[in-house]
């Protein structure tokens, strides 16, 4: 999915103010429930207009609304990724997912061949990267280069896609997605 100008732009908006918010925050000693409760105390204190945080507040909310779209469209990807490269069906593959395997226990004997489908895939998507000007090269060799890892810990279950350690930044459990709830309707839930 392409980003378009605008949204970039919404988006680097909606960190920046985030951010921002939560350096207030930790000054002010603010406590509460997220982004919503530091926008009103920083329109309680003055800092900003209704206006200004409803417009903060609403580029939010469509970044997040593109985040899941953009999302679902990888895991979708993914899912037929997998299924085309074991000869399955989506249906079967989310059957199995659901029931808990991991794509290793799926594959069973394909299973090299599924890490250098999805490593072909990750290499792909780098290099569209690089072309579209959202990665550097020295970042997508570096990406490209532990690319067969990522997939192999996608594959056994230790990670998603750019999680390829367990526990590490993002990763979460299979069957889970990052919110912390189970995983529905996903083929692909590493």
């Amino acid at each position: 999915m392409k980003l378009t100008k605008r949204a970039i732009a919404v988006g680097a908006v909606a960190s920046v103010m985030t951010l921002s918010a939560a350096g207030f925050v930790a000054a002010a000693g603010v406590q509460g429930n997220g982004p919503a409760s530091v926008l009103s105390s920083l329109v309680d204190d003055g800092t900003l207009t209704q206006k200004q945080a409803n417009k903060v507040e609403k580029a939010m909310e469509e970044r997040r609304e593109e985040r899941g779209a953009e999302h679902q469209e990888r895991r979708a990807e993914m899912g037929a990724l997998v299924s085309s490269t074991l000869g399955i069906s989506e249906e079967d593959l989310q059957a199995a997912r659901q029931d808990g395997k991991t794509l290793a226990g799926i594959a069973g004997d394909q299973k090299d061949a599924l890490v250098a489908a999805i490593a072909d895939h990750m290499t792909s998507k780098i290099n569209q990267g690089v072309a579209d000007g959202k990665l550097t090269e020295t970042r997508a060799d570096e990406m490209k280069e532990n690319a067969t890892e990522r997939a192999t810990s996608i594959v056994d279950g230790k990670g998603g896609p750019g999680r390829g350690r367990p526990g590490g930044r993002g990763g979460h459990r299979p069957g889970q997605n990052p919110g912390g709830g189970e995983t529905k309707n996903s083929a692909f839930s590493a």
